[in-house]
Parts: structure tokens; C-alpha cells; sequence
């Protein structure tokens, strides 16, 4: 669910199956949060998914639906062929209903993008085939689909294959940001090899100054120590903020003025993993601290609030919605009468929490409180 910028409506995708009845696609559909009935923004056989919010509240989206005569949103910009290779679209601005265009024109297309919500950033994560001009990415990629080879090979090269080592291809996984008008591409993992394969996280900062990305590191047991990296949205320049030997580090989410990070934090032995900690840093410093250390729940940050921070835990079979003030205290937002599991959560201006919610009995359904 993404909620808009005003925090007067959300959109999300929903799933169906395709007139073959053989796979699912999405559609967007348009939630006001006041309780009016839903407005259907897409249909036909296209995957549309992934919703998101410009900060003028215009909305984007990704789909696998052709680009052939459309044209980027900027004038001058080279017209794209046929392709399916899920670009960003971008509806016009305040006009949900109007014919999406084309945003991006990655060669290889956007696995996930993300906008600054206050900035003039627009991050989306492709994958990019070494020692192959950008030019000619997208024929390279067609030949090696067509002729081969599949240069497949597992991601543990060291061996001994292990059961959750994957089947890795050729192509590596970059960030790419641009302005937040598709222009001004720049890539800020230019000799990303395979540090961000697998199921890669990011997060962008609310101004758009920073990206901060979660990069596999090889650990002295053979594992890997995932640690966070922060990239400069201008320069490219990078640093980690967040790394240590046997400790694995995820779910970044930037604060809402930006100079600070949460994350979880696990340690691990050879013996077992760790309790999951809810930390924060400093973007200057990388001064670390944990959150409701006391707490026997394993949080996952989920949305900045200016008096806290919005997480999930797992509680009694169920997974609420808590709030973690400043000073540590956590209170919990969702009713225990109300169970469920909630996820994907985003916060408004005004404090509502905005989300996904389902149980064992009914579908997931966007929730708001």
C-alpha cells in the first residue's frame, strides 16, 4: 500500500487471475481513507504492481505492458520499442485516471524504485550485465537468452554447496538514481559484483540525501554478515554505517529528518543466532543505540513517525502494530480482539497508519488507524 502525499487516499495492487486463468496479475486500485468505496485505476492483462507516490501526487507504478509509441515523460528523450521490461509508468499529474507514461528506460527493466517523499530523487534497483556497454545490454541479454549459455553456477563458489545457496545468473543487481523526473541517471554501485543479490533492501531517505542499501559481506564462518551501506544520492560516494563480524543487519528505514537509521540486528555464534534488536544510528557518526532492549519481541521497523517509530512484532500467533517512542516505550496500537497480521505499513503527516492486514479466516485487506 502507498499512501499519498496529502495522506487522503492509498493505492494498491490487487491480484486476480488473467483471462487464461493460468497465472496471477495485479491491478491498481485507488483507497480513500475515509471510508469511500474503492476505484479500480488499471485492468486488462498487464502486471501492474508496486504503487508509489511522486511528492506532487502523481502516482507510479511498474508493468510488464509495452512501451511502443510511448515516448518518456520529458520531451526529447528517445523513443522506447516493444519490449516487455517492466519500466517505471507515471500516471500525469493529479490524474490517477489519465494514460500512464513511461518514466525509465532501464535496459534489463526495474526490479523495485522507490521516490524520496520529499526530494528530488527517484532510486530504482535493475540488474546490469558486466562487461557490456549500456547500449548493448538489451541485445546481449536476448542472445544469451536465445543461444546461450546460462552461465548459471551457485552463489557459495567457496563450496560446499549448501541447501539455501541459489542458482545465480550473470547479471548483477545495481542501484540507479535519477532526478525524480526520470533524467539525470546516475549509477551509485558502478562495481557492484554480487553484493546485492538475493533479496535485496533499500531505503531512501525522506529528502532524498542518502540510499541505504544492504550488502552481503563474506564472514570468517563462511556465512555472510549482511552490513548497511549508505550512498550519497549525489556523488555516489558510500560508507558503511552499520557492520560487525557474525552480525547480520537488515530492514533499514531513515528517519524523518534523515539524520538517523533504524535497522535490526542479530548476532550469531556457532552455536545459534541471537535475539533480533531494534537499533538506531546516526548517519554522521555511526553511533549506535538499541531500542526496547527490554522487550521480548523481535520488532521490525516499518514507518517513521516525528515521536517514534511504527514497528511490527510477531505476539502471540498474531503480528500487530506497535509503537516505539523515543524513550524506548512501547505501546501497542492494534486490539488484541482485532488479531490478524499486519504488514507493509506506511505513515501519514497526521499520524495514521496505513497497511495491509489479513488472517487465518479472511484475505489480506488495507487497513487504516
Amino acid at each position: 500500500v502507498a499512501v499519498s502525499p496529502d495522506g487522503k487516499r492509498a493505492a494498491c495492487a490487487v491480484a486476480r487471475l488473467d483471462e487464461t486463468r493460468a497465472k496471477l496479475v495485479s491491478d491498481l486500485w485507488l483507497v480513500a481513507l475515509d471510508g469511500a468505496p474503492a476505484t479500480q485505476l488499471t485492468r486488462g492483462k498487464y502486471n501492474d504492481r508496486a504503487p508509489c507516490f511522486r511528492r506532487d501526487g502523481s502516482l507510479a507504478f511498474l508493468s510488464n505492458r509495452p512501451v511502443k509509441d510511448q515516448g518518456l515523460e520529458e520531451p526529447g528523450a528517445q523513443p522506447a520499442d516493444d519490449e516487455e521490461r517492466d519500466p517505471v509508468w507515471l500516471f500525469p499529474a493529479g490524474d490517477a485516471r489519465g494514460e500512464p507514461r513511461p518514466l525509465t528506460d532501464e535496459a534489463l527493466g526495474v526490479g523495485a524504485f522507490r521516490f524520496a517523499p520529499r526530494g528530488d530523487l527517484l532510486v530504482v534497483v535493475t540488474t546490469v550485465l558486466p562487461g557490456v556497454s549500456p547500449a548493448d545490454q538489451r541485445a546481449r541479454a536476448k542472445d544469451l537468452e536465445k543461444n546461450g549459455p546460462s552461465d548459471l553456477h551457485y552463489g557459495n563458489r567457496a563450496g560446499p554447496i549448501r541447501h539455501w545457496d541459489h542458482w545465480l545468473g550473470r547479471a548483477r543487481t545495481h542501484v540507479i538514481a535519477y532526478d525524480d523526473r526520470g533524467r539525470n541517471r546516475r549509477d551509485l554501485t558502478p562495481d557492484a559484483d554480487r553484493e546485492y543479490r538475493g533479496d535485496f533492501q533499500f531505503a531512501v531517505s525522506q529528502q532524498g540525501a542518502w540510499v541505504a542499501v544492504v550488502e552481503r559481506v563474506a564472514s570468517d564462518d563462511r556465512l555472510i554478515d549482511p552490513s548497511i551501506r549508505l550512498l550519497d544520492a549525489k556523488d555516489g560516494s558510500s560508507r558503511r554505517v552499520a557492520h560487525g563480524l557474525q552480525v547480520e543487519h537488515g530492514n533499514p528505514l531513515f528517519s524523518r529528518e534523515g539524520t538517523k537509521i533504524y535497522f535490526n540486528r542479530q548476532r550469531r555464534s556457532r552455536e545459534r543466532h541471537g535475539k533480533v534488536e531494534l537499533c538506531v544510528a546516526d548517519v554522521a557518526s555511526g553511533a549506535t543505540t538499541v531500542l526496547c532492549e527490554n522487550w521480548d519481541r523481535w520488532p521490525v521497523p516499518q514507518a517513521a513517525l516525528e515521536d517514534g517509530l511504527v514497528v511490527t512484532a510477531d505476539d502471540q500467533g498474531a503480528v500487530p502494530v506497535f509503537l516505539v517512542k523515543r524513550d524506548g516505550a512501547v505501546v501497542r496500537v492494534t486490539s488484541t480482539a482485532s488479531g490478524g497480521t499486519h504488514d507493509g505499513l506506511s505513515a501519514t503527516e497526521d499520524g495514521r497508519i496505513v497497511g495491509i492486514r489479513h488472517t487465518l479466516r479472511s484475505p489480506p485487506e488495507p487497513f487504516v488507524v
